[in-house]
C-alpha cells in the first residue's frame, strides 16, 4: 500500500513537473508551449510598432514570467519575444527591456530548434542612466531568429539568475524549442 501511494506521488509530482499549455498569439505571429506554472500575456494595439501597453518595450511584445517559489520578490524568470520586420528587429527599443539595455557581447552561437534557427548572444542587463538595477546578477541570453516559412524576425530574451536558469533549464528549453511563426 506505501509502495502505491509513493508510486501516484512520484507519477502526480512528475506530470506536474511537465504540465504545460499552448500560446497561441496571432496578432504577433507566434506560438509556443510554456509549462502552467508560467503566467503569459501579450502586448498588441494595431501593429508591432504601436506601444501595446506594456513597460517593457515601446512595441508589440510577449511576456512569459515565472516566480520561483520561496524566494524573493525580484526572483523571477522571463522570457520576452518580440515579433518584427527585417528593418525594425534590431531598433534600440527592441534592444531594450523595461529600464534596462542588453550589453552588446560579439560571441554568438547557432541555436537550431524544429522550426527556427537562433543565433544566441549571452551577456547581462544594465541599467539605462540612473535606474538603480532590479536584475543585478542576472544572466541575459539574446536570441535573433527568423522565420524559415515567412518574413517575420524575432528577438527572444530570456532573463534570470544563472542558478534559476540552470534549474529551470527545462522549462525555458520548451519554451524556446516549441516556439513557431504561424505564417
Amino acid at each position: 500500500m506505501i509502495h502505491r501511494i509513493l508510486t501516484l506521488s512520484l507519477f502526480i509530482a512528475a506530470s506536474q513537473v511537465f504540465a504545460q499549455k499552448k500560446i497561441t498569439l496571432p496578432d504577433l505571429n507566434m506560438e509556443y508551449d510554456a509549462p502552467d506554472t508560467w503566467e503569459t500575456k501579450s502586448f498588441f494595439k494595431s501593429d508591432w510598432e504601436t506601444p501595446g501597453g506594456s513597460d517593457v518595450c515601446p512595441c508589440a511584445v510577449a511576456v512569459s514570467s515565472f516566480k520561483i517559489p520561496g524566494k524573493g520578490v525580484a526572483d523571477y524568470l522571463y522570457v520576452i519575444i518580440y515579433p518584427s520586420d527585417e528593418k525594425k528587429v534590431n531598433t534600440e527599443k527592441r534592444q531594450n527591456l523595461w529600464r534596462y539595455t542588453f550589453v552588446p557581447v560579439t560571441k554568438t552561437e547557432k541555436v537550431k530548434t524544429k522550426f527556427m534557427t537562433w543565433d544566441q548572444k549571452i551577456s547581462m542587463l544594465k541599467p539605462i542612466g540612473t535606474y538603480e538595477s532590479q536584475f543585478k546578477g542576472y544572466a541575459a541570453y539574446r536570441l535573433a531568429g527568423t522565420s524559415a516559412s515567412g518574413p517575420t524576425h524575432y528577438l527572444l530574451y530570456i532573463i534570470g539568475k544563472p542558478a534559476m536558469l540552470k534549474e529551470h533549464k527545462k522549462e525555458v528549453d520548451l519554451i524556446v524549442q516549441s516556439f513557431k511563426p504561424l505564417k
